[in-house]
């Protein structure tokens, strides 16, 4: 079941040309299950580059694979996904919400 969500999901961010580590993980404490994306962010704070490994998931709610795909991969809109490639310098330059950089 899983195995197909991940590749799937891998592949559709693969194409997108950012690096994110996808899995599926589960709580222990709910048992539920959750589509995750592990990758570094970047963020300009006060002319100075930070990194976060930042960790993205979302609810395989009542097994409904497809609703997960979807709003996990929803999050990476084309502004996301051009502020994810941007060099370092082009980040400096901006000075908003990754969801707001500009596509060229």
């Amino acid at each position: 079941m899983v195995k197909e969500l991940i590749k799937k999901t891998q592949k559709a961010v693969d194409a997108l040309g950012v690096d994110v580590k996808v899995d599926v993980t589960r709580c222990e404490e709910t048992g539920r299950f959750y589509l995750a994306g592990k990758f570094t962010q970047r963020m300009n704070f006060r002319g100075e580059i930070f990194t976060n490994e930042t960790t993205l998931t979302e609810e395989i709610y009542r097994g409904n694979e497809k609703l997960a795909y979807d709003l996990f991969t929803m999050h990476f809109s084309p502004n996301r996904v051009a502020y994810m490639k941007a060099t370092d310098e082009e980040v400096m330059a901006f000075n908003g919400h990754p969801d707001l950089f500009p596509v060229n």
